[in-house]
């Protein structure tokens, strides 16, 4: 998750440190989980943790 942060704050993917390893693979995984909404589902659960602890 970290190294998907890391490129989430615009910084390029090349840039990624090197204990994340290949920058393609984070990047495709990044891209991936977009698509398929596990994101979502992250914030979603999240949310729902923070709403039940008020």
């Amino acid at each position: 998750m970290e190294c998907c942060g890391f490129c989430e704050r615009s910084a390029p993917w090349c840039n990624l440190p090197k204990h994340c390893g290949a920058w393609e693979t984070v990047a495709g995984r990044f891209f991936r989980w977009c698509k398929n909404g596990l994101w979502q589902k992250i914030l979603q659960s999240f949310q729902r943790l923070a709403d039940a602890s008020g």
